[in-house]
């Protein structure tokens, strides 16, 4: 009980900008770095000064990659284009709103959502706005645009799909919100025209893009315990399909493989993740609540390595290059890892304020956005 508090006490700390780990003798500290002969040669490409980043809050701002630009936004609502092979700002534009979702896009936009409940399209050429519309609560994250439509996940559970052309209600679904939860919200997965949604209380549902139907619904995870805090079972984190699977995982609950068309359960073992998981091949790779990361058989749930020397060191969910796992931490270190064994081959800093989105894998790229909004391109050199 005393390590979960931990995650939620940093979490709270992080919200009212204190100190990460300051202040409470309750917080296990984060482990040191241990040492290892480097067998890779990763530097920086470049990098760029993207705005304020997520300021005091505990933000995942996301970039979004699409036809070799990269797009950011920050928690004071500037939107930014790059381009991915040098780095070059292509354009800037600021809309003086609080943002707490995004950044994602299709179909020629880009979608953020602010805490006063507004969706702002903007055009990926420019960044003008295309339209705004308000929706009940706080945004907490948009999934990428795909037929004709965006879904965006607000703070009181609700699940909106909006017109791409517009930002008029199509539907709306939802599910009720523990009374407490973790900060934040999965990004819907858009795949085989439905959003995979998973909500806070253990639940992953299919809603149909078109009619905003639920087509099917599991329970990952069920809430167990006296208290509130033990019940929490919240998907928070990334979760991907693979082959006609999906891949999820629960705070406090499990990590199960579902079934696409109709959402029975695969497998299922125990496992608590906030930030979540990336699949390669046949294989996953996980980031649990303490911080270890994980490599699993994505076919029986079998662990094949875990990596425990970077725990409560607030890591990302994975990303994957070639054969490498790539995590980034609190104090902006990208740690690589022999994604066969899981040992060290690699460490490299960048954000010394820390990193909360996970890197984006762009063909030899690996993007970074760190807290401050420092964009940096990492690659491999022979």
């Amino acid at each position: 009980m005393l390590k979960r508090l931990a995650i939620i006490f940093v979490g709270m700390l992080l919200l009212n900008g204190c100190s990460m780990f300051g202040g409470s003798d309750n917080i296990e500290p984060p482990a040191p770095l241990v040492e290892f002969k480097s067998t890779l040669h990763v530097a920086a490409d470049w990098f760029e000064d993207t705005g304020k980043g997520t300021g005091k809050y505990f933000l995942k701002l996301n970039p979004y990659i699409e036809n070799d630009m990269i797009f950011v936004v920050d928690d004071e609502g500037r939107v930014s284009a790059y381009s991915l092979e040098k780095g070059k700002r292509l354009w800037s534009k600021k809309y003086k709103l609080p943002v707490t979702g995004g950044l994602n896009g299709g179909e020629g936009l880009l979608v953020f959502g602010s805490g006063n409940g507004e969706v702002v399209a903007v055009s990926q050429d420019d960044g003008k706005e295309i339209w705004r519309t308000t929706v009940s609560s706080e945004v907490m994250s948009v999934a990428p645009i795909a037929l004709d439509v965006v879904v965006v996940r607000t703070n009181d559970g609700k699940v909106y799909g909006l017109n791409t052309d517009s930002g008029s209600l199509r539907w709306q679904a939802g599910r009720k919100t523990p009374a407490l939860s973790l900060r934040g919200k999965s990004v819907p997965l858009i795949t085989h025209g439905a959003a995979i949604v998973g909500f806070d209380n253990g639940k992953l549902a299919a809603i149909s893009l078109s009619q905003g139907n639920v087509v099917w619904e599991a329970s990952v995870a069920l809430p167990s315990g006296r208290s509130e805090l033990d019940r929490m079972v919240d998907i928070d984190g990334l979760f991907e399909e693979w082959d006609g699977v999906i891949y999820v995982a629960t705070y406090q609950g499990k990590l199960a493989a579902i079934n696409l068309q109709n959402g029975s359960v695969i497998w299922s073992r125990d496992m608590s993740s906030f930030t979540g998981l990336t699949v390669d091949g046949n294989n996953l790779y996980l980031t649990d609540e303490f911080s270890t990361v994980w490599a699993i058989d994505r076919n029986s749930g079998a662990t094949l390595w875990k990596q425990p020397a970077l725990r409560m060191r607030m890591i990302t969910a994975p990303a994957v290059i070639d054969r490498y796992v790539v995590v980034a931490d609190y104090e902006g270190y990208l740690h690589w890892m022999d994604k066969y064994e899981g040992s060290f081959v690699a460490r490299v800093q960048s954000d010394n304020e820390g990193v909360l989105a996970t890197p984006l894998v762009r063909d030899e790229h690996v993007i970074m956005l760190g807290k401050t909004g420092e964009l940096t391109s990492w690659k491999v050199w022979k």
